[in-house]
């Protein structure tokens, strides 16, 4: 009974943040990780080329 009144307390203050802004930050996260590793990854051939 705890934790459901902590959740909705939470939700009425606007702390918590919506589903897709936790998908942005994790694949942030992840994208960080991988430079941090040196973690090349293959160019998506559907992004635009960028030209000199």
């Amino acid at each position: 009974m705890e934790l459901r009144e902590l959740n909705l307390g939470l939700v009425e203050d606007g702390l918590l943040p919506e589903p897709g802004q936790i998908r942005a930050l994790l694949a942030q996260l992840d994208a960080l990780q991988d430079l941090v590793q040196g973690v090349k990854k293959k160019p998506n051939p559907n992004a635009p080329k960028r030209s000199l």
